[in-house]
């Protein structure tokens, strides 16, 4: 059916939100749910209705993206990546849908806060895949017209009640809650739509409530009867009909843990995610770990148009070294922006890869146990694309080293006085000379810290951002910034005590 003009602005304007509420999903979290909810229907019936499915969508500023591979799994880490995983269920169904519904009526969707957003700084992990894989080819209908829903969705409140319906004085950061729609128990006339879509329209019927359904998903709701809740006890889910939808598998994981010594995450893995606004703009090289690399043209902007990112799940929590390696096959940046998510934390350093040959040090972070941290490497360093042979920003391996495994350097051996040969003091025989003042410790003992500290890249915060410094002993004069102090003491107050594995070392 032909969409109504008044709906189409208000669609415009409904997923504007999406974005907001994706950003709001870690406060529901936080936030929780009483006990005591409701009991679930169960009574769903899956029809077997035909549809044939998008197995590709035109994404405007990306380019093409398989649907259930790539777009899905983009798009719910992106809009509502921290809930639980019947809610990430939900949101994946939710998002096909609506994909559908402006694939049916435009061709295309774009990517942002006017439809979904597909591109952010957040790649999808397992379990995002596994929602898509989970719901594969999931679609809302409604019944009686029989059209695909606009499937709208917006953050919502934060519920403080048992049935997840928020209370008059819950938090509302993102003032959306006022589209949201509780079609509980309605069928047919009696489902109330959305105001961000026209009344009469039978594509409306209503909007979800991201922080409700992880509100619901976290008392043991199913997918399907959070998605009846929001959008009417009628409404179908109908399974697409295509080649893409026959036994979806989704892609490979990362499995890569963090523990122990030394961990490295190659750009080839699955670890490992590269993202890009204007279309693709990469080329492999037959050059660094594991025989190979990537690199995309540099950019004199104010956001990234490319980027990758390494993925963390941290096993062993701590401080960490981080070093990335750095291959010449082409000419590279020198002032490449790293960023590292550490510990709920980001900071940002500048390395130069042109001035780096192997491992180039980015500094020592704390990081958490657990993931959603990570290291981004974008393409706007702020040197100008000058053509196909300009310069290149590149992506290979990363390595994270435990503090505590970062061997020493050796101590100089201090030169003893030599005697001019058949010298003898007068007066007599020689005598001992009077010991040299010795610090309180064992003799030679280094001062403390010093077998952390030597040789260790120091990192130095300004407003958020960070600046990879030259390794102690190599730097100007000057103290280190106070929060790498901070960190690195935390380290040095773990390991008092332990002089006779430094001297062992030595």
């Amino acid at each position: 059916m032909r969409v109504l003009d008044s709906e189409v602005s208000r669609l415009r304007l409904g997923a504007r939100f999406a974005q907001a509420a994706g950003l709001a999903a870690p406060l529901a979290l936080l936030a929780g749910c009483v006990e005591q909810a409701p009991e679930a229907p169960r009574d769903f019936e899956m029809r077997q209705w035909s549809l044939s499915a998008f197995c590709e969508a035109t994404v405007r500023g990306v380019g093409s993206r398989d649907v259930e591979t790539d777009y899905l799994a983009h798009v719910v880490s992106c809009e509502n990546g921290g809930a639980a995983f019947e809610a990430l269920k939900a949101q994946a169904v939710a998002a096909r849908s609506y994909l559908y519904f402006k694939l049916e009526t435009s061709g295309d969707i774009a990517d942002g806060t006017s439809d979904q957003v597909y591109t952010c700084s957040r790649p999808p992990r397992d379990e995002h895949f596994r929602a898509v894989a989970e719901t594969s080819g999931q679609v809302l209908r409604n019944r009686s017209a029989d059209v695909t829903l606009a499937s709208f969705y917006v953050a919502g409140a934060i519920p403080s009640t048992a049935d997840c319906v928020p209370a008059s004085g819950d938090r509302d950061p993102t003032n959306t809650e006022r589209f949201v729609t509780y079609n509980r128990g309605r069928s047919g006339s009696e489902v109330e739509p959305t105001t961000l879509g026209h009344p009469a329209n039978p594509r409306n019927r209503g909007c979800k409530s991201q922080n409700g359904a992880n509100c619901l998903a976290q008392k043991g709701w199913q997918h399907e009867d959070i998605l009846r809740s929001y959008y009417g006890e009628d409404v179908d889910f109908v399974v697409a009909e295509g080649e893409c939808i026959e036994g979806v598998e989704p892609p490979p994981q990362c499995e890569i843990v963090v523990a122990g010594p030394e961990t490295v995450i190659d750009e080839s893995g699955p670890c490992f995610a590269r993202t890009c606004q204007m279309g693709e703009a990469w080329w492999s090289y037959a050059d660094g770990i594991g025989g190979a690399s990537i690199a995309t043209y540099t950019v004199d902007a104010e956001a990234p148009d490319c980027s990758g990112s390494w993925e963390l799940k941290i096993g062993e929590p701590g401080l960490y070294r981080i070093e990335a390696h750095i291959p010449h096959p082409v000419p590279v940046s020198r002032q490449a922006p790293y960023t590292i998510r550490h510990g709920g934390q980001q900071a940002t350093v500048a390395l130069s890869q042109a001035d780096t040959a192997g491992w180039g040090e980015l500094g020592v972070f704390e990081f958490a146990a657990g993931g959603d941290q990570w290291v981004r490497l974008d393409d706007n360093t702020g040197e100008p694309y000058t053509g196909q042979d300009g310069i290149r920003v590149i992506f290979d391996a990363i390595r994270l080293i435990a503090v505590e495994n970062i061997e020493p350097p050796l101590p100089e051996p201090e030169p003893s006085p030599e005697a001019e040969p058949g010298a003898e003091p007068e007066g007599g025989p020689a005598v001992e000379p009077e010991a040299s003042a010795e610090p309180d410790g064992e003799p030679g003992e280094p001062e403390a810290g010093a077998d952390v500290l030597a040789g260790v890249r120091t990192t130095r915060y300004e407003e958020g951002c960070a600046v990879a410094g030259a390794p102690e002993g190599r730097r100007p004069a000057g103290g280190l910034a106070g929060g790498v102090m901070l960190a690195l003491g935390l380290a040095l107050g773990r390991r008092a005590g332990s002089r006779a594995a430094a001297e062992a070392r030595r």
